[in-house]
């Protein structure tokens, strides 16, 4: 799977809106959740390495 990495805020933002979703439901599934905070930490790592990269570039 290939990300745009200038839309890593917007994936970002998806991913936050799908935690709260999934917190909110009647049916929490706890491990959904941490998988979500995993992919959203990822992508966090991923814009701050974008970020260094383009400032020594």
């Amino acid at each position: 799977m290939r990300f745009n990495l200038e839309q890593l805020s917007d994936y970002k933002k998806t991913i936050l809106d799908a935690i709260v979703m999934i917190s909110t439901s009647d049916a929490v599934v706890e491990s959904d959740i941490c998988n979500l905070q995993d992919v959203y930490y990822l992508l966090e790592a991923v814009e701050k390495d974008t970020l260094q990269f383009k400032e020594v570039a």
